[in-house]
């Protein structure tokens, strides 16, 4: 196995100083770069579901314990629900999903969407290397709020943020790429799902990752 060039978990701080686990980045690429990101920590006894629609349960769900969304050089982007044991196996999802290679990005480029909905699924012991968002009130009162994560070119400006906003930057996560951490407020008070088959109707509070397509930092 090759090493890692680049391992670095961001964290976001409260008005209580405690921090909550953001992301996991990893650049594993052994002769061209391979980023990896984590949005949970198996150890801290979290896991995430895979689901096509955000409207119903539709049986097809998949709980993982550790889902993955990784862009390889050639611009590959999809998610990853990993085999933890013997009775299942590694599952690719959004295997059509092609962007530019790593190496031709040069504007910022968003590609993932994260929203916090509940905070107590954000945990995972201290890293080793990791970067924090500094406590803002009025973004981690804890209420939803979603993060745009954006790869562009090391000389691009960082955007300016307002009082309900936090920008971080990642420098060197791939050659000549920095990571972008776009961070607003949301309205998202999780989905009205109606059980196929049923009438029963349960609120979903699941943080939710996806795939954006391409836009500029606001």
């Amino acid at each position: 196995m090759s090493k890692i060039k680049v391992n670095i978990s961001v964290y976001f701080q409260c008005a209580d100083s405690k921090e909550y686990f953001l992301f996991q980045v990893l650049n594993f690429g052994k002769d061209t770069d391979e980023l990896k990101f984590i949005f949970n920590n198996p150890s801290s006894g979290t896991g995430g579901m895979y689901s096509e629609s955000k409207n119903e349960f539709t049986g097809s769900e998949l709980v993982r314990l550790q889902p993955e969304i990784t862009y390889h050089s050639k611009g590959l982007l999809h998610i990853i629900l990993p085999q933890y044991n013997d009775r299942i196996s590694t599952e690719y999802k959004n295997r059509q999903i092609r962007r530019a290679p790593l190496s031709e990005i040069l504007e910022w480029s968003p590609f993932i969407r994260y929203t916090v909905v509940n905070y107590n699924l954000c945990k995972k012991p201290s890293a080793s290397y990791k970067v924090v968002i500094s406590a803002n009130q009025k973004l981690f009162d804890g209420t939803p709020f979603e993060c745009i994560l954006f790869l562009g070119a090391k000389d691009n400006l960082t955007p300016l943020s307002k009082s309900t906003e936090s920008t971080i930057r990642v420098p060197d996560v791939a050659n000549g790429l920095d990571l972008l951490v776009c961070v607003y407020k949301s309205l998202y008070r999780g989905e009205m799902m109606r059980i196929r088959n049923t009438d029963i109707q349960v609120w979903s509070t699941n943080n939710i990752i996806e795939i954006v397509e391409k836009k500029r930092p606001a």
